[in-house]
């Protein structure tokens, strides 16, 4: 459906850009031909706006055709207009380093033709994605640069603008906080004089925000968000009363007052659901935890966490792919470098070669000998250190291990709560889902973990399991007080593959009764695990599909024994089924000794 709609987007993009050179070439029959190309570029350029939004893929198109058309008719201000345009588009989608290489080919272009002011709004937004990308130094250079220009000219809102966006730099580049608030009330005694009432809002929404944020100043931050919070009301600009309604959530919340408070957090969470704004979601559930927990609504106060975990992951994950791609683009330069280098290098090792050559012709066979010898135990040792490095490797790859059969259900499962258009739980599972993979690849670059990471891990893999099987089963874990969570470490990924064999071929899918208790405590040298289940018990579990319990059996004691190549105090491992006195099987246990550090 979204392939679709962003066919028919572009395809209405084109249809528009065919109509204003249609209606381009008719006007320049009878007019000025400079003006018409110019009036051209300026319709594309603002449809291009109307739509950066929606649809950002169709502006990188609508882009390439107003470079097109401009280089063709040799308008060179609609060159860096198109520019202009690109700059915007790819900091909309996340990648900065494209925006700014944008932004850089439109001030060159717009000094070329001396157009000052394209090139001053050229370097403002280079502040600002420099300013998303935390580079705060360098942002306030282009945005100061920015202002300069428009103080000169006196363009009023153009002042206000930059004043509001320095103010905010000098808090981020530890400038007195004394100097931040003065140049915002500069923005605002501007937007006053002129009559400016939105870019006043604007300006006070800062002055508030600041206030609570970096001062804790409640009062003043209420006296500078509730004119602004009338104003935009009455204008009904959602992004701005979402961010007034956490600004007034967090300042009445300091004093105390927390129906107000919870007033103003539910006014943004209504106006940050109408644009769907992650991150003014994810800064509305951070305050709405500390009201709610305050108020003692402990239950609401734990459905907003999770909340707040969601959104957390949702943006971390997405900031984590901006700072791949960012660092992908780096490395492609320094690559480059490098391998100049590695060709100079490899010149200098030739020579180097050489000149030994020379010299191991001259030396004599008692030298060789001890050549000889010396190549015997490099050679001897090279073998012990690729064995070393093959047993690691098998052990890494061992522990990365995880049953296919695992992610293909937990996907279904996601299709499954989409198919009944239960956004929120197939949201809830993806974050939990990702959160887990991610335990996974950090854990089993380790050789010991802490016992709590260990909990953590084992915590989400089967609140996966309990939400895809829908509450078949139960599940406990159980930490001694003998064990200090944080401090004492186990070898990771020992304990899953059982669990994993106790839900999949102990627990009944379709009971409501199962359970599963994994109990950690300290004993001697060791930590001793038991993981224990009311399934069928072991032989009806092997039974029941006998190559996959080969399998995972086999694979563990591999694994097993790739460690206890290198340890002192041995793993141990025990299969055993629970009965009663009649012989009925009850269910399953293992015990696991494992070495801590």
């Amino acid at each position: 459906m979204q392939i679709l709609s962003r066919y028919f987007m572009i395809k209405k993009v084109l249809l528009v850009s065919i109509l204003l050179i249609l209606c381009g070439k008719l006007y320049s029959q009878n007019g000025d031909r400079d003006s018409t190309v110019a009036n051209t570029v300026d319709s594309l350029v603002s449809y291009a706006k109307s739509i950066w939004y929606k649809d950002t893929d169709s502006v990188i198109v609508l882009v390439d055709y107003i470079k097109q058309y401009s280089e063709e008719n040799v308008y060179r201000k609609g060159v860096a207009q198109a520019y202009n345009v690109l700059g915007v588009a790819h900091d909309i989608k996340g990648d900065y380093h494209q925006s700014l290489n944008a932004y850089k080919s439109a001030v060159d272009i717009f000094k070329e033709v001396g157009d000052l002011k394209g090139m001053a709004s050229c370097q403002y937004n280079m502040g600002l994605v420099l300013q998303n990308d935390e580079q705060f130094a360098e942002a306030l250079e282009y945005v100061q640069q920015a202002y300069d220009y428009y103080s000169s000219q006196d363009l009023k809102r153009d002042m206000a603008m930059s004043l509001m966006t320095i103010g905010n730099l000098y808090l981020t580049n530890n400038k007195p906080f004394q100097d931040a608030i003065t140049k915002m009330k500069e923005s605002a005694n501007i937007s006053v004089a002129s009559g400016d009432s939105t870019m006043l809002c604007y300006a006070l929404n800062l002055q508030g925000d600041a206030y609570i944020e970096y001062e804790n100043l409640p009062d003043s931050s209420i006296k500078a968000f509730l004119p602004s919070f009338k104003y935009m009301n009455a204008q009904g600009n959602n992004w701005s009363l979402g961010f007034i309604g956490v600004g007034l959530s967090k300042a009445y919340f300091k004093k105390g007052m927390l129906d107000s408070a919870l007033y103003f957090n539910n006014l943004a969470l209504e106006k940050y659901g109408i644009i769907n704004q992650k991150l003014g979601f994810r800064n509305t559930y951070e305050i709405r935890t500390k009201i709610l927990e305050k108020s003692g609504d402990y239950k609401k106060a734990v459905e907003a966490h999770n909340m707040l975990r969601l959104y957390s992951d949702s943006i971390y994950n997405e900031n984590r792919s901006k700072q791949i791609n960012r660092m992908k683009t780096e490395y492609d330069t320094e690559k480059k470098e490098s391998e100049i280098a590695l060709l100079s290098q490899q010149a200098t090792i030739q020579s180097l070669e050489i000149q030994q050559k020379n010299q191991w012709i001259v030396i004599g066979s008692v030298v060789f000998v001890m050549i000889g010898l010396l190549a015997l135990f490099f050679i001897r040792s090279s073998s012990m250190q690729k064995q070393r490095a093959k047993t690691e490797l098998e052990q890494r790859f061992l522990r990365s291990q995880l049953n296919p059969h695992f992610v293909s259900n937990a996907l279904l499962a996601v299709q499954q709560f989409m198919l009944k258009n239960d956004a929120t739980q197939a949201g809830i599972y993806l974050a939990k889902f990702s959160k887990l993979m991610r335990q996974i690849l950090e854990n089993s670059r380790q050789e010991y973990i802490s016992v709590e990471e260990e909990k953590q891990m084992l915590q989400d893999y089967l609140d996966i399991h309990k939400l895809r099987l829908g509450g078949a089963f139960d599940f406990e874990i159980e930490i001694e007080d003998s064990i200090d969570e944080e401090v004492d470490m186990i070898p990771p990924m020992f304990v899953q593959p059982f669990v994993e064999n106790a839900i999949e071929h102990g627990i009944d899918s379709n009971s409501t009764d199962g359970l599963i208790k994994i109990h950690f405590r300290k004993g001697g040298e060791f930590i001793g695990i038991d993981i224990i289940d009311n399934g069928k018990g072991l032989k009806s579990t092997s039974s029941t599909d006998p190559s996959h319990r080969s399998l995972s059996t086999t694979i563990i004691r591999e694994r097993i024994n790739l460690f206890n190549q290198s340890l002192q105090r041995k793993i141990e491992l025990v299969l055993d089924e629970i009965t009663n006195n009649e012989g009925d099987v009850l269910g399953s246990k293992v015990h696991l000794k494992v070495p801590f550090s």
